[in-house]
């Protein structure tokens, strides 16, 4: 869900029940483990280093602004980081972020943030007119 709204525990509980009903099962079926948390999902840049303390993950900077994903994008950070290490003895790399794809992401935003499109339809759009693995390559940052 994308909003500056949240909801309550029960409000996310019921959400996901209907979709597990609609998309998934209507058998009985049991939650073994939830999580909860917020998904920053901001352009705001985070400072990569305190010292010699290096930032990674969320606190490095590392969630792409317009998904919220971190995972993938920071394997590659990490890579280049080692990469420096061993090339300079520096390990924060100096090519982290692509400033075509920052703009992407805060163009994306602001739509968001605007209401200009919901967000169900921009998403939903953008997976039906494009193939899957154009979509995860943008998404990635690797086109």
């Amino acid at each position: 869900i994308f909003s500056n709204d949240h909801l309550t525990d029960a409000g996310y509980d019921e959400l996901i029940a209907g979709y597990l009903r609609e998309y998934v099962t209507d058998r009985p079926y049991e939650i073994v483990h939830q999580e909860k948390g917020v998904i920053p999902m901001t352009d705001h840049p985070f400072p990569q280093r305190e010292g010699r303390i290096l930032h990674i993950g969320t606190a490095g900077g590392h969630t792409k602004p317009s998904t919220g994903y971190t995972f993938w994008r920071l394997q590659g950070f990490l890579q280049r980081m080692v990469a420096d290490l061993a090339a300079s003895g520096d390990p924060l790399p100096r090519s982290l972020l692509s400033k075509r794809h920052l703009l992407y992401d805060s163009i994306l935003l602001n739509v968001l943030l605007r209401g200009n499109l919901p967000s169900e339809r921009i998403f939903t759009d953008m997976f039906r007119k494009n193939p899957p693995a154009r979509v995860l390559r943008f998404l990635n940052e690797e086109t």
